[in-house]
């Protein structure tokens, strides 16, 4: 009996931060940074590994222009899941980001990656994106 009141309570469990994440999307897309991050937090403290809720969280604190916790919440995505390094996209947010929050030696290895990894085809000026990025490295620093 004890087994299925606990199989109920985390299935429950589950479908509450599943919830508080998809509302935590929207509101990203929606433009409530604030709101999404306290979503994403609480869903955070029980899911410590799970990649979209820091890749979200991370997100969220680069709308909001707080780009050093958005650096610090990729750098955290990356221990967590290694292979996004094979991202294009991410490892260009993640560029972007480190390049706001004045990190420019972290960025010039990303960008360095990012010239090696395949153009997304929902971004055919990936490569341009990256060499322009290069450019602003060297003129900043």
């Amino acid at each position: 009996m004890y087994i299925i009141n606990s199989s109920k309570e985390q299935d429950r469990q589950f479908v509450i931060e599943q919830e508080k994440y998809n509302v935590a999307v929207q509101d990203i897309q929606g433009g409530e940074y604030d709101q999404a991050l306290s979503l994403l937090e609480e869903v955070d403290q029980t899911n410590t590994k799970s990649v979209p809720v820091k890749y979200y969280i991370g997100v969220a604190h680069f709308y909001k222009e707080d780009f050093d916790k958005a650096a610090q919440e990729f750098s955290n995505l990356l221990d967590i899941n290694p292979y996004m390094v094979k991202d294009s996209e991410f490892m260009l947010l993640f560029a972007h980001t480190l390049i706001n929050a004045n990190q420019f030696d972290e960025a010039s290895i990303v960008l360095e990656r990012c010239k090696n990894l395949q153009t997304p085809e929902n971004m055919p000026d990936y490569q341009d994106q990256v060499n322009q990025l290069i450019k602003q490295i060297t003129v900043s620093s």
